[in-house]
C-alpha cells in the first residue's frame, strides 16, 4: 500500500469531464480554494455551503467559468477538506457547513496541504483493482433513498449529503455516512439520486453604508447648499 500513496490522478469534475486542476492534490486544493475565494469576492458572496458549490460545479446558471466549476467540483468531491476548511471559521472548531471567503484564503495558502497529501483520491473502480472494498453504487442509492423516505421533513440536498458524511447523528448507521461520502464523489450517483435544490449559505448583514447617513444630523459644512 506504500506505493499507492505516491500515485496521483487527474481530478474530474461533476459534469464527468477532466478537471483543469493539477493532479497533485495539495496544489489542486490551493488552486481550487484561490479560485473560489476570487469568485466569491467578485460576486459579493462572503459565505458558501455545499448547495452553493454544487450549483457552481454544475454551472446551473450557464455563466460559471470553467475554472470556477472545476474548483467547486473539487471541493464538493472532497467533503473532508471542506469540513476542515469551514470549521476553522469558528474558534471552537464547530462544523456548521458554511465556509467564509477567509477560510478559502487560508486553504489557498496551504493550510490543509498535509491532509490532502495523506492519500490520493481514487475512483471506486481503481480501488477495486487494488483490492480495496467500497460500497457498491446500488447500496449507496438504496441507503440514501431509505434515509429520504424515512425523513419526509428533509430533502436530500448536497448540503444534507455533506452533513451526513461529516457530522452524522450519534444514532445514524455507519453505512449512511459512507453512502453520503461516496455520492458526493460520484457524478453519476448524484444524477441518479435526483438531489433537491437546497438553500445557499445565509449572507452576512451588510454594514451600514454612507447611503444610510442621515444628512439632517450632519455638520453644517457637510449639508448641501439650499
Amino acid at each position: 500500500m506504500g506505493a499507492i500513496k505516491n500515485l496521483q490522478f487527474k481530478p474530474t469534475n461533476l459534469t464527468g469531464g477532466v478537471s483543469s486542476l493539477p493532479a497533485n492534490r495539495s496544489q489542486a486544493g490551493r488552486e481550487a480554494s484561490a479560485t473560489l475565494a476570487g469568485h466569491m469576492r467578485s460576486s459579493g458572496q462572503d459565505t458558501v455551503n455545499m448547495n452553493d458549490l454544487m450549483k457552481l460545479a454544475r454551472n446551473e446558471d450557464g455563466k460559471t467559468p470553467t475554472n470556477v466549476s472545476d474548483a467547486a467540483s473539487f471541493m464538493v468531491s472532497n467533503p473532508k477538506l471542506f469540513s476542515a476548511l469551514e470549521s476553522r471559521d469558528d474558534a471552537a472548531g464547530t462544523r456548521d457547513g458554511i465556509a467564509s471567503v477567509d477560510s478559502f484564503d487560508r486553504a489557498a495558502n496551504g493550510a490543509f496541504d498535509d491532509m490532502l497529501n495523506e492519500k490520493p483520491q481514487m475512483s471506486p473502480q481503481m480501488l477495486a483493482k487494488l483490492g480495496v472494498k467500497t460500497m457498491p453504487d446500488h447500496e449507496v442509492k438504496e441507503t440514501l433513498n431509505t434515509f429520504r423516505a424515512g425523513s419526509p421533513d428533509k430533502q436530500l440536498t448536497p448540503q444534507t449529503l455533506y452533513q451526513l458524511s461529516q457530522s452524522p447523528a450519534p444514532d445514524a448507521p455507519p453505512a449512511l455516512a459512507e453512502a453520503a461520502s461516496r455520492a458526493l464523489q460520484n457524478p453519476k450517483l448524484l444524477q441518479e439520486l435526483g438531489l433537491n435544490d437546497g438553500p445557499g449559505a445565509p449572507r452576512k448583514t451588510p454594514e451600514p453604508s454612507s447611503a444610510a447617513f442621515d444628512m439632517s444630523k450632519a455638520p453644517a459644512n457637510l449639508k448641501p447648499a439650499a
